[in-house]
């Protein structure tokens, strides 16, 4: 009996492989300190094994830009009143989710897994209507990894063409809450706990 499941769990599995890329809307959340939405993107490459007609897992590995912005009250410096004032954080990473796939019908799944994200770049920016500063890198006030996890679906429009929409909530912090009092820019009480949501909405190709 084990042998004969074996054969026929082995010539159901199929094998796939692909990439995806898109929109990302991305934020810090935790803290409880008000924040804004940023438009950020996602790109790379994927593959998936496919067990059954109703289960597969796909590992994926991705550019994903993140990060999320902080409106602060205007300031006067002066006579110039800087206006419509934001901080905004930028960390960008190498991500890996390893998605669980349920597929619901042939064209229909429901993802959900783990994601494994390395920082690549980190950077402060405050700017406003009245000027932009430079740019500050912060990576080394941002925690090397992250860990998150992921929940969506995946359509497929035709055979090997799809859309996807997902989310990914971190469940490890984002900066490391012990160098936060040195630097000005990260001096904002919520970063101390903040962690990265990221939606996604992807369009992809499987070969």
């Amino acid at each position: 009996m084990i042998s004969v499941l074996a054969v026929t769990f082995s010539a159901q599995a199929q094998f796939g492989f692909g990439a995806k890329g898109g929109l990302s809307l991305t934020n810090l959340i935790g803290g409880g300190a008000p924040h804004d939405v940023m438009f950020n993107y996602h790109v790379g490459a994927f593959v998936e094994y496919r067990f059954s007609n109703h289960l597969a897992i796909s590992p994926e590995v991705l550019f994903s830009a993140q990060g999320g912005s902080h409106k602060l009250s205007d300031i006067q410096i002066g006579d110039i009143i800087t206006e419509s004032t934001k901080q905004k954080w930028t960390t960008n990473y190498v991500t890996v989710p390893v998605m669980l796939k349920l597929y619901a019908t042939d064209r229909l799944s429901i993802d959900l897994g783990p994601q494994f994200g390395f920082n690549v770049t980190s950077k402060g920016k405050t700017e406003s209507d009245n000027f932009e500063a430079n740019s500050v890198d912060i990576k080394d006030f941002t925690e090397t990894f992250e860990l998150s996890a992921g929940l969506g679906i995946t359509y497929y429009i035709t055979h090997s063409i799809f859309v996807q929409g997902r989310y990914t909530i971190g469940l490890t912090k984002t900066y490391d809450s012990g160098v936060l009092k040195d630097t000005e820019l990260l001096k904002d009480a919520f970063l101390k706990n903040a962690r990265n949501g990221v939606g996604q909405i992807s369009i992809g190709i499987k070969l």
